[in-house]
């Protein structure tokens, strides 16, 4: 996935009052659970880091996955609902070399796994969306009135 994708999501978030934790914490000084203020962030979303790399170990190539196939790219919470939030970032959708105005419709290049958990996620009440720039993930926050 393009970068770009994910930095405007969490630039969109980050505008929107969420604390948006650092991709590497290391280098803090502090615990990065102790950034998110409930007083003054809506609440706090994160990068996972889901999918798998290919390493060599002892001249044999082996596959590692990270994560759980089918958990969204961003997860957090808002504050004053304690409302779970995921979110699936996917690279805009390309039509005779335009992008596709809109949101794309659910699982139109989701994997089974993010189908899958989509619909348990809308099933049980989280807040669920896949969006494709930081225009789609505004229209989304807006309309979850976070």
């Amino acid at each position: 996935m393009e970068n770009r994708v994910l930095s405007e999501i969490e630039n969109c978030f980050s505008h929107h009052g969420f604390c948006v934790l650092p991709r590497n914490p290391g280098h803090l000084r502090v615990s990065p659970w102790n950034l998110p203020d409930p007083g003054a962030h809506q609440g706090v979303l994160w990068r996972q880091n889901v999918g798998g790399i290919t390493q060599s170990y002892k001249g044999k190539k082996r596959f590692f996955r990270l994560g759980i196939p089918g958990l969204p790219d961003f997860i957090g919470w808002e504050f004053k609902t304690a409302r779970f939030i995921a979110i699936e970032a996917k690279m805009p959708l390309k039509r005779s070399g335009k992008a596709l105005e809109g949101s794309a419709s659910p699982g139109k290049d989701l994997s089974p796994h993010q189908v899958s958990f989509g619909v348990l996620a809308r099933a049980t009440g989280l807040l669920y969306a896949v969006v494709r720039s930081y225009e789609e993930c505004e229209k989304v926050i807006k309309g979850w009135r976070v």
